[in-house]
Formats: structure tokens, sequence, C-alpha cells
């Protein structure tokens, strides 16, 4: 008995199921349509745009709002169009603008209007003053009788303005092997493929096209920026580069899981090439100018400057804009008073020795001269004999004292060591406005770390130099050692390590002055159209999650830094100043013993 009541039970839930599964594949374009999108997690907003005089349109939407799920957030924009066309649904529709990818835009095409022309004088003209709605979904709801020609045609022009998830719902009421009666339609461009289906509950209504680019050329944008991004070009016969860094292996990284091919699009500073992009600023028309789909190493502040108008990707590395300064120490020279001393006392001994020995001896005056015999010990004079054999021999002992004692006290003189005492501080602004050092600036940098109310900022920029190759300040930095300059902590970070391992030197000369003037993370830059933004922050945070960015830390450079101060560079800064007193010592002598032979003879 319990067998048999079991058995019916189990008949009639099995016919119940079947029942509503059938019941379930949709009859009408719009039965289970929403269920279908939100389902695969594609939106959470839905915006309608209709033509409210459009009876049909009503009606549909009438339908459509009793079978949409209530997670989803609705809004309905229509317009009469009895008015004027300024007052078309378009004209309100800049009030409810949502730059977002789970955004669905639906909109539903009038009968008496072609779709070409609805999408060219609506849809792709209102993008043009806001480029972001290209990341969201567009479902155009159309008509049997468009024809096929400009569906595809629609969804051409759609590429061409960024848009990449736009299908195109039509009806199908003459189609019996399509039950629901509708069919969507959908372009690749990647693949270049149209795609006509008809529309079941296992149709996907925007497929993820960017899963698989099929080796599409992206254009990035790519500057010498170490660590983060090293590049080594060749100008002749072409413009070849070799590219490594960080940045460019995450974008290896995006290559390969997004499977398209990186066109490597060079920048150069006047310094190091042909100046083909402006790298002080990443907008949007500068970056469509360039044709360029991604830019690299964006400093993520600027992200919010009237001069971006770009959108940036997830943060790939922190970095900060700090103060490099030289190391400057205090520098003594001790020179051995008591030995010049000796040598002075020994020389006018002798030349009073020779004043006596003239009066006593009846010696000849022109010969004996005190003068004389004193320049004679500078090796200054000219070599006079005396006649007398006896005055001869003596005066040839005094020529011979000369040149040992000249040589002698000379030695004295430019005998000194440079002791180093404690490091000239450099730490603040106040300490850079006082110091005799030039400041440098790459030009984006100043209106960032500027506050107009401070003295010695604006003492900093009087005294400032516009300088966009951050490189080659430090350069300057590390071998002159008269300039401080204001760019990323992770440049200076990296030529120190460089220098280090290079020159077997672990005495730095330069250091990053605290605190910093600014901070925040490089990214990315793309243009505001791009229909990539959102595929590759995904990927990012892949990596950052599985702490990837650390195995790129590491890395081969084109170039060595050679910036640390070795022992060999020490004694040759002290032969110079050797040399200098020399030539001073040498040059005050001579004047001076011209002087007063003009007023003695």
């Amino acid at each position: 008995m319990y067998l048999k009541i079991f058995v019916i039970a189990l008949l009639s839930k099995t016919v119940q199921t079947i029942f509503k599964i059938q019941l379930r594949e949709p009859s009408n374009k719009y039965d289970h349509l929403f269920e279908s999108i939100i389902s695969c997690r594609y939106v959470n907003k839905i915006v309608f745009l209709i033509d409210e005089d459009m009876k049909d349109q009503i009606m549909d939407m009438n339908y459509i709002t009793q079978n949409i799920p209530y997670n989803l957030s609705v809004l309905l924009i229509g317009s009469d169009t009895k008015k004027t066309k300024s007052r078309s649904f378009w004209s309100r529709f800049s009030r409810f603008i949502f730059y977002s990818m789970e955004t669905l835009y639906v909109i539903m095409q009038p009968r008496n209007d072609r779709i070409l022309n609805f999408t060219k004088l609506s849809l792709f003209s209102h993008l043009k003053a806001y480029p972001q709605l290209s990341c969201s979904k567009f479902l155009i709801v159309t008509h049997e009788m468009e024809s096929i020609r400009d569906i595809q045609a629609t969804l051409h022009d759609a590429w061409q303005n960024k848009i990449l998830d736009l299908t195109v719902l039509q009806d199908r009421k003459i189609d019996p092997s399509c039950i629901s009666k509708a069919v969507f339609h959908t372009y690749n461009p990647f693949f270049r493929i149209y795609h006509e289906h008809c529309f079941r509950l296992s149709s996907i209504v925007f497929p993820r096209k960017l899963q698989d680019l099929n080796r599409y050329p992206i254009n990035v944008l790519i500057m010498d920026f170490p660590p983060i991004t090293n590049l080594k070009c060749d100008y002749e016969p072409n413009v070849t580069c070799e590219v490594e860094g960080i940045e460019f292996d995450i974008m290896k990284i995006l290559s390969l899981t997004m499977n398209f091919q990186i066109n490597v699009v060079p920048v150069f500073s006047n310094a190091t090439g042909p100046f083909i992009y402006n790298i002080g600023y990443a907008n949007d028309t500068a970056l469509r100018a360039a044709n360029v789909d991604l830019r690299g190493n964006h400093f993520f502040p600027f992200e919010n400057d009237e001069t971006f108008h770009a959108r940036a990707s997830t943060m790939i590395l922190f970095d900060e804009i700090c103060a490099i300064v030289p190391i400057l120490h205090n520098r003594y020279f001790n020179i051995n008073p008591d030995k010049i001393v000796f040598a002075v006392i020994v020389i006018m001994s002798i030349c009073l020795l020779i004043y006596v020995l003239k009066h006593c001896l009846n010696f000849e005056k022109k010969y004996w001269d005190v003068f004389y015999i004193l320049i004679t010990f500078l090796n200054a004079a000219s070599l006079r004999m005396p006649i007398r054999n006896f005055e001869r021999i003596l005066f040839l002992l005094v020529i011979i004292l000369a040149h040992f004692f000249s040589s002698f006290f000379v030695r004295q003189l430019i005998d000194f060591k440079v002791s180093i005492d404690n490091e000239i501080p450099l730490n603040t602004p106040k300490d850079f406005a006082e110091s005799d050092l030039s400041v440098v600036f790459n030009h984006i940098f100043i209106p960032k770390i500027v506050d107009p109310d401070d003295t010695f900022f604006n003492h900093l920029i009087n005294k400032s130099v516009s300088n966009a190759d951050d490189k080659d300040c430090i350069n300057k930095l590390g071998t002159k050692f008269n300039a401080v300059c204001i760019t990323h902590r992770k440049l200076a970070e990296s030529i120190n390590k460089k220098n280090i391992r290079f020159s077997g030197n672990k005495t730095p000369v330069f250091k990053i002055a605290k605190p910093c003037f600014w901070s925040g993370g490089l990214v990315m830059a793309l243009e505001m159209k791009s229909p990539y933004i959102e595929r590759i922050n995904s990927i990012l945070l892949l990596i950052a999650q599985g702490n990837l960015y650390h195995q790129f830390q590491e890395l081969k450079s084109f170039q060595e830094y050679k910036y640390i101060k070795g022992e060999y560079e020490a004694q040759d800064q002290e032969l110079l100043i050797q040399l200098r007193r020399i030539l001073m010592l040498g040059y005050i002598v001579s004047i001076c013993i011209f002087i007063t032979e003009l007023f003695k003879y």
C-alpha cells in the first residue's frame, strides 16, 4: 500500500518537473531574458530607454517589469515623440549615466527608424560626450523587418566606437525553429565573426570576448623608467627596442592570459632619442592621438588631475615622490705650520748671513743684494755669477741651498690632509632653500609638491630647474654633487642598488630625504573608452593575491649606473685641490716679485 503511494507520488513529481522545464523554455523574447542575464552575473542595474508614444513598447515594458527579478535595480527613461527631438530620452539620459560594466542599457528601437541611423544619431554620437559609457553593456531591441546587413553594420560601428558588449535582440516570428521568436546578434571583433542564434535559456547574451583576443594587436606605450621598465632602442635603420622590467613582465602575463600581441610604442625624451609622445600627461586625447591602447608606469595621484582624463588600472606598485640629495660633509684642510715657519726662519737667517759677509768681505753689491738672494731662494732669479772665484764658489753654495729650501718650502705649503667632518644636513625644504644646491623638478611634479603659502617652497621654485629626464638629474647629482632631484623613490633605490653591485663600493653618494612630498600607486593608463580595463584589473588582482609582484624585483638592466664614489675619486679630488694651491702660490709669488722689481729698479 505504502509502496504504491510512494510510486504515484514520485511519478507525479517527475511529471511536474518536466512540465515546469517545458514551461520555462521562453515563448516570448522577454521570457526569462533578464533571469538569464543576471544568472551569469552580468549586470546589477538595468536602464530602459524607450519612446513613450510607442504603444507596443509600453506593453512590452509592462510585461518586462512583471518578470524582472527583484534583486535588479531598474530605471526607466522615456520621451514623448510629439515634442521636439531635443526633448527625446537622450536629452534626459545625461542625468542618469552609470559608468560600469554591471550596468545594462536596454534601448527600444522605434519601428519607424532603421537601426543603423538610430544608433549613429543617438548612441554613438552620445559617446563623444560620455566616453565612459563604452564600458557598459547595451541591448538594442529591434523589429523583425530590420535587415541583417544593417544589424551587422551597427555591430561593426559599435566596435569602432570601442563598445564591446553590444547585442541586438530581434523579433523572428517567421522562424519556426525558434520557439522564443527572437534571435540574438553579436560580433566578435577579435575573430571578426558575426554570431546569430535563437534565444534560449542557455543563451549567452553577452559573450566573454576578452577571454581570447586571438593575437589582436594592442599598442603599449613604453618609457624607460627603471626598475619599472628598462627600455633600450636602436634608432638606425629603424627603431627597434628591447624592453625589460617589472611592468613589462606583467604586460607579458596579460598578453599570455588574454592572448593578445604587444606592439611596443617607445617614448623618448629629447636627451635619449626622438621625442614621440608627451611623457608628462596621460590624457584621453593624447592616448587616442598616439593610437595607444595601454600606457605604462603612470603615477596614480594624477588620475584626479584635470590633465589626466584617462582610466587607471589597479595599482601595480607603490611609489613616492621624494627629494634625492647628495651626501655632503664638511671638509677641513690640515696644514702643519711649524715646518713652514722653520723654512722661513732658515731662509731669513741665510739672507742675514750673506748681508753680513757682503759688508765684512767687501763683496760686489750688485751680485749680493739681499732681495736678489731672496728671490734666488724661490728659484725666481736669473743666474748672474760674480767675477771673483771665491764669490763664485760661495754663490754656487747659495744656489744649491736655494734649490733645497725652495722645494722644501713649497712642499710644506702644499702638504696637507683633507679631513671629513659631520654630514651637512639636507633633509627639509628649508635646508634645500638655504643651500647652494640647485633644485631639479620634473615640471609635472611642481603642482603636487608645492605649497603656495610656504615661503621656502616658493624660494625652491625660484631657484629650481625643470628637467623631464629623472635619470639625467641623478647622474649629475652622483658626479657633481650640486643638485637636489625631486623624483620617484623607486628610481633612486634602483640606481643605488646597481651602483653597489657594479662599483663594489657600499658607500652611497646620495640619499632619500624624509619625509617625501607625495605618494601613490603606479598604474597603467587607458583611454576613457577602453574595453579592456575590467579584464586587465581582474588579472592584476589575481597577480596581487598570489603575491607575484615580488617575483619580478630582481631585474637585468641594460644600463650600468656607476654613480658611487670610489676611493680613487676622493684622491683625484685632493690632487686637484693641491694643483690649484700650487698654481695660486706660483702666481702670487711671481706677481709680488714683479711689483717689487718695478719699484726697486
